[in-house]
This record gives C-alpha cells, structure tokens and sequence, in this order.
C-alpha cells in the first residue's frame, strides 16, 4: 500500500508478484493493499507452477558447475491458504 500511495493519481498500476503459486500473498495480501486503488489495478498471477521453472533453474545449476554427484536440496514454505 505504501509504494501505491507514491504512484500518480492518474496511473495504471499493474501489480507483477515474482510468486511460484497462488496462495496467502495473492488471495489476501495483494487484493487488501490494492482495494483503494479500485480498477485502476491489475494484478498478474503466480509465475507457477510451471515446468519452464524448473527447467531454467536446471539450465542456471549447469551454468553455475553442477556435477552430476552433487545433491539439490529445493525448500519452499507452505501456505496457510489451500489454493497455495
């Protein structure tokens, strides 16, 4: 809501959340802080999931000198809202 407040009063203002799911964040959070802004907003979804995600995270672990003994521990919090 803070940063909202500093964009003009005439602007679209078009919400980008770097999220992998839907869920607290993008059911809650997101649509409260925007509320006042009314259809001036648009809010994109998630980023996933989506099997490009994991591709290009493939590709950047090779790039970084990935060997093929090492091991790849992926962690990720849950979500206190079921469509997360």
């Amino acid at each position: 809501g803070e940063a909202l407040r500093t964009l003009p009063a005439d602007a679209t203002i078009v919400i980008v959340p770097l999220l992998l799911s839907r869920g607290y964040h993008l059911g809650h959070d997101i649509p409260a802080a925007s509320a006042p802004y009314g259809d001036r907003v648009i809010v994109a979804p998630a980023l996933g999931p989506d099997p490009r995600l994991a591709e290009i995270l493939t590709r950047r672990m090779l790039e970084a000198g990935l060997r093929p003994d090492d091991r790849i521990v992926l962690a990720a919090a849950g979500s206190s809202d079921r469509a997360g």
